[in-house]
């Protein structure tokens, strides 16, 4: 895409449902879609891991 096509694209806002949204990804030559809560699926797992690892480190006494 353009950088100047990119310029005139207009933001999404409002949406009920994000599960409607979906994101082209292109890989290995070939343009896939998904839907976004699928696509950050994995990001917030890895959130949640570093959440806990960080109240855990947290909660722990000074020595």
């Amino acid at each position: 895409m353009k950088p100047e096509m990119l310029m005139q694209m207009q933001p999404l806002s409002g949406i009920a449902d994000p599960a409607r949204i979906r994101c082209v990804i292109f890989i290995n030559g070939q343009m896939l879609h998904v839907a976004l809560p699928e696509l950050l699926k994995a990001q917030q797992a890895a959130l949640s891991a570093l959440e806990a690892r960080v109240a855990a480190l947290e909660s722990e006494p000074l020595p």
